[in-house]
């Protein structure tokens, strides 16, 4: 079993430091991710539909 955990808008994936250890502690596997659109970027503004295409991509990729 792997937790995705995605953090509220305005919040780094850091923030959840210590629910993943917690997990990892209880023998899960977990992945905070960072969104899109928290941060500086270089190509601009990242829009909720880029943060949800991150997500589903990171989901994607742990399925496989």
């Amino acid at each position: 079993t792997t937790f995705v955990l995605v953090p509220r808008a305005f919040y780094p994936a850091l923030y959840y430091y210590k629910m993943t250890k917690k997990l990892y502690s209880l023998g899960y596997d977990a992945i905070a991710i960072n969104l899109l659109s928290v941060g500086k970027r270089d190509t601009g503004s990242a829009t909720g539909y880029d943060d949800a295409g991150h997500v589903r991509s990171v989901i994607a990729g742990l399925a496989d």
